[in-house]
Parts: C-alpha cells; structure tokens; sequence
C-alpha cells in the first residue's frame, strides 16, 4: 500500500493510483483524513445539529459513478491459491471493482487473513485501527435498491474494546474542493477528485463531516448482523445514510483509551440486504 498522498482518498473508499493495483494494508497517516479522526467518539457531535455544515450542491463528473448495484452479492471471500493471503478483490459478480483493506500495517497490531474462506481479523489495537473495502476507478455506489448490508460475524473482543460498523455518503464526505482551498502549504498535492458535497464548520476533522454508524454486538459463534440503512446514525450533516450515494463500507476498533485490547473475529457473506431485518 502506498501512502497518504498517494493512494489514498481520505474518507471514502481506498483506491490505490494505479487502477490495477491492489493495496494489501495500510499504516495510519500522520495527518489521518475522514474517519480516522473520530473513531473515539462514541456519541453524536453536539455541533452537528442539522444546520452546522452546509451541503454543497455540485456537478459529479460521471465517471466517478459506478454503475447501479444490480447484484446483492459482495463477496464471501472466496480464497484462490496463489493470490493474497490478507485481502481478497471482490468478485466480478459483485457490480464493482475494487477489494479489501486493513490498517495498520503493523505487525504487532492488527493482521487480516482469508485463507480459510472467511475474512479474520485478528491481533491488538492501541491505535485507531480498521478495515474495509476500496473501490477502482469510480467512487460513488448507488444502491438504493436494496435495504441495508449484512454479513456473518462472530469472535472475540476484550475490554474495553469494540467494533463500529460504518457507511459514507457524499452527503457526509468533505468536498474535494474544499480540502484544496484550505491546504496548510500549497505545495501539498490537491485531493483526488470525489463526489463529497460537506463543507466543514471549522476543519477536516471538526466531527462536522462524518459517516452514520452503527456498534455491533459480537458472539463466539456465527450470527447473521443486517444493518438497515437507518441502523447507521450519527452521521453528519445528513444522519443516516443514502442509499444512493454511498461513498464507504468499512468497520472500526476504537482506540484504546488506556491499555491496547486484543481482537480475533470473522466476517463471511457480505451482501447487499435484499428485506429489512426484522
């Protein structure tokens, strides 16, 4: 994986530069973009009340849309011989390029492995740590016609820690735009081009841009978790999510606040929610 400034694209999906290649794992930024800067926070932002940050309306070149989502399938992790050990692609059924990430890259923190046909997740977090799926080439998935996103998950994790399920929309991403009028040093490259419509009350990472969530509970043995779209809240501006214009899928270990905790869990059968759960 490369990093920051080069292959990654603040809060929305990774994507890595070159349309081909497929990042493995990535240590946090030293200026952490989008999400990162709030994985601490369990509760709303009491500056997020609705009216703090603007939703900019924009033009969206169509090249950053994928095309809608027409197949409920994400992947379940099918491990081929010969390919990663640690991320898989998701397969040309699912609608859209692009595959799965894990930070950071430290060997004592947090290790991914899909060699047993599911996605496990496993090691100690001190840190903020996290993983994911990227997109290649377009950043924008629209699929509304669907109810949620579910998938299995079981394991464990130790006190105090736990697990935050999220989802971005343009609505909640901060503007491309906007990040390039307000670079600390010109010098620094412009924000790869997204469809983020937010416009932050005072920074990047005020909490006034951020992405509906949802905590998941988790058990020793397989249990089916359908979030809804409306399961994810505390997102800002917009609170849930859009179904429409979805920018990020990922999940979050808060960091510790005191000593690290360790995690080991499972992820498999992530798809698209054809019903609401009941």
């Amino acid at each position: 994986m490369r990093g920051y400034g080069s292959g990654y694209e603040g809060d929305n999906f990774y994507e890595p530069i070159g349309a081909e290649e497929l990042p493995t794992s990535s240590s946090v930024p030293s200026a952490a973009p989008g999400f990162y800067g709030f994985v601490t926070e369990d509760e709303p932002n009491p500056a997020c009340n609705g009216a703090a940050s603007a939703d900019q309306p924009r033009s969206i070149d169509p090249s950053l849309l994928c095309p809608r989502v027409a197949s409920a399938g994400i992947t379940d992790f099918t491990f081929s011989p010969g390919a990663s050990p640690s991320n898989v692609n998701l397969p040309r059924n699912a609608g859209f390029a692009g595959g799965t990430y894990f930070y950071p890259a430290d060997p004592m923190a947090l290790s991914s492995d899909v060699t047993g046909g599911d996605w496990h997740l496993s090691g100690t977090v001190a840190g903020v740590s996290g993983f994911g799926l990227y997109l290649n080439r377009c950043k924008e998935l629209d699929a509304s016609g669907y109810a949620g996103i579910e998938f299995s998950l079981w394991g464990h994790i130790d006190a105090p820690g736990a697990l935050f399920f999220f989802v971005g929309t343009a609505a909640n991403q901060v503007s491309d735009a906007w990040i390039d009028q307000h670079k600390s040093n010109p010098s620094v490259a412009d924000e790869p081009p997204n469809v983020g419509r937010c416009i932050p009350i005072a920074s990047r990472y005020d909490g006034t841009c951020r992405e509906a969530r949802l905590k998941l509970p988790l058990t020793e043995t397989p249990t089916l978790v359908r979030a809804s779209w409306q399961d994810l809240t505390d997102g800002c501006p917009q609170g849930s999510v859009d179904a429409a214009e979805i920018t990020s899928i990922a999940w979050y270990f808060p960091e510790a606040a005191a000593a690290a905790y360790g995690v080991d869990l499972h992820i498999d059968d992530l798809r698209f929610s054809v019903t609401l759960p009941p």
